[in-house]
């Protein structure tokens, strides 16, 4: 099993804390928040999201007049 990796920032908003783990599979996941996250009494309330596929391209290309206009 792979262990979680683990990464919290604080944030604004409707969520207080956005907390980023990586796990092997829906299973682990699951397991997280209910044996580690639920048993907490601070915590009263858990969503999650699923990122499947993460994109990275370290070139930001400008906006041209053909893109704005696309918009």
């Amino acid at each position: 099993m792979l262990p979680p990796r683990r990464r919290w920032p604080h944030s604004t908003g409707t969520e207080d804390f956005i907390i980023h783990v990586v796990v092997a599979d829906n299973e682990s996941l699951y397991a997280f928040v209910i044996d580690e996250l639920t048993k907490r009494r601070e915590i009263v309330d858990v969503r999650t999201s699923v990122v499947y596929e993460h994109i990275r391209s370290r070139r930001i290309d400008p906006i041209t007049a053909d893109k704005r206009a696309q918009r």
